[in-house]
């Protein structure tokens, strides 16, 4: 019997369990199905079940839907906030069952780097004055890790172009909820501007960029196309300009090695030509804008501090509390500032006296595990970026724009480069975090030249993940 299989039975045998127990519960305590709360967690346990029961193709999204509600201003949102570490569990579970069981269950050298991370945030935490939610939140790293190495990858395996296809779509509905909420209703959905800037900077703008690129369809091109130039007024909306810079160079490297020099051309052209056109109806509506632009995204309103003047004061305290604990760190999570919270409040929730804002996710990270805990994390990130070269290398040789490492290249260079100007890249609670990671963990597969096994499982050659279009695999 299959692993796959003995699942699906287990899955069906708590299913119809949990529907005996809920007759029982309807007969002896109806006033529970008469409870918003109650039914709320009955539905979710149903969306749980069956995003289980169907794990390789609904859990990754039903993973970052969890995700992103509790981080929205959406109903049940607090419901949500604890219901993510519940989904993240089983999830990671599962997931590690089913990818040790097939023939593919390797780990690699990142997988190893990553364990090593995870050692090195429980060390911080062992010597952190807040030592019991510096530990949850190493818990719920680890926890991340874990799924993004196995369930992460069994979403994937053999379903490249499945798996994307759904991701861009997914990123559709997601801008175009957004876009819709912030232009006809007033209503900011993703919580506040930051978040705006960050998700359409570099989830919304990266993909939508690639998905009207390889699109097959004139309608197809255009729903894209309108999608792509929404994302690009919200993101502009939000002065994010961690954003802005983020997804712009993403978009530049990409193009450039892709030997795209014409389309970016036409970028560049079309952008200072609707800008001429711009000033010449509305000239005084265009001197507004440059100001408006120069002050508020440039400058934050600090400029008479200078470009990252708005950084100085959060970079300052964190190289303070550094000096203060350079070997070891204050613990993963936290930032301490007084008596232990987690004593007395949630522990999978920041707050105010173990988080604030730090200006850099790099040296948020060196401030909670130290010179000493810093390394493995480093070189996590160094992992990554050659990865991202050595594919851009590649690719540059190939041309293949429908490449599925693409869009993923795309996020997590717009993704490192926000997070030099903002504090996300790993806190875990933050959806965009769990995106990030999840899809770097998946980009070292899909990347031209990664190790995997041959189907005996006997020996390791370097391999190509299949083309969309089906044509033969890139050079080596």
């Amino acid at each position: 019997m299959t692993m796959e299989r003995t699942t699906r039975i287990v899955v069906a045998l708590a299913a119809a369990l949990g529907l005996v127990l809920a007759v029982f519960l309807a007969r002896s305590r109806p006033g529970y199905f008469a409870s918003v709360t109650y039914l709320g967690g009955f539905l979710f346990l149903q969306f749980l079940v069956i995003s289980v029961w169907h794990y390789r193709k609904l859990f990754f999204f039903f993973l970052m839907t969890s995700f992103f509600f509790a981080g929205m201003a959406v109903p049940f949102q607090g419901m949500w906030t604890q219901a993510r570490w519940l989904v993240l569990a089983v999830g990671a579970a599962v997931g590690y069952v089913l990818w040790m069981k097939s023939a593919e269950n390797h780990f690699g050298v990142f997988r190893v780097i990553a364990f090593f991370c995870v050692c090195s945030a429980f060390v911080s935490a062992m010597v952190s004055q807040f030592a019991e939610i510096s530990f949850y939140k190493c818990l719920s790293l680890a926890l991340l890790f874990l799924y993004a190495s196995s369930g992460a990858r069994v979403a994937v395996l053999d379903r490249e172009k499945g798996f994307i296809d759904s991701l861009l779509v997914a990123t559709e509905l997601l801008t175009a909820a957004a876009a819709i909420a912030t232009f006809a209703a007033g209503y900011a959905l993703l919580g506040n501007p930051n978040s705006l800037g960050a998700v359409m900077g570099v989830l919304s703008v990266p993909i939508l960029f690639w998905g009207t690129l390889v699109a097959e369809t004139r309608l197809i091109r255009a729903r894209r196309g309108t999608l792509l130039l929404l994302a690009l007024i919200m993101l502009y909306s939000s002065r994010s300009r961690a954003g802005i810079l983020g997804s712009a160079l993403a978009v530049f490297i990409v193009c450039f090695a892709l030997r795209r020099h014409r389309l970016l051309a036409k970028i560049t052209l079309a952008a200072l030509c609707t800008l001429g056109a711009f000033g010449v109806a509305a000239p005084g509506s265009l001197k507004m804008f440059s100001d408006s632009f120069t002050q508020d995204v440039l400058f934050k309103g600090h400029q008479e501090a200078g470009l990252l003047g708005s950084r100085r004061s959060p970079w300052q305290k964190t190289v303070e509390s550094i000096q203060a604990s350079p070997w070891f760190g204050t613990g993963y999570g936290t930032s301490p500032s007084g008596e232990d919270p987690g004593l007395y409040l949630g522990k999978f929730s920041s707050t105010v006296e173990v988080r604030r804002e730090h200006g850099t996710s790099y040296l948020e990270i060196l401030e909670w595990v130290g010179l000493l805990g810093i390394l493995p994390f480093v070189a996590l990130l160094g992992y990554l970026g050659g990865k991202i070269g050595v594919t851009l290398w590649r690719l540059r040789i190939s041309g293949d724009i429908t490449h599925p490492s693409i869009p993923l290249i795309l996020v997590l260079m717009s993704g490192a480069m926000h997070a030099g100007l903002e504090d996300w890249l790993f806190a875990v609670g933050y959806y965009l975090s769990v995106a990030f990671w999840v899809l770097a963990f998946v980009f070292v597969d899909l990347a031209p030249g990664a190790p995997v096994p041959e189907r005996n499982g006997a020996t390791w050659v370097p391999d190509v993940p299949r083309s969309f279009t089906g044509v033969a695999p890139m050079p080596q």
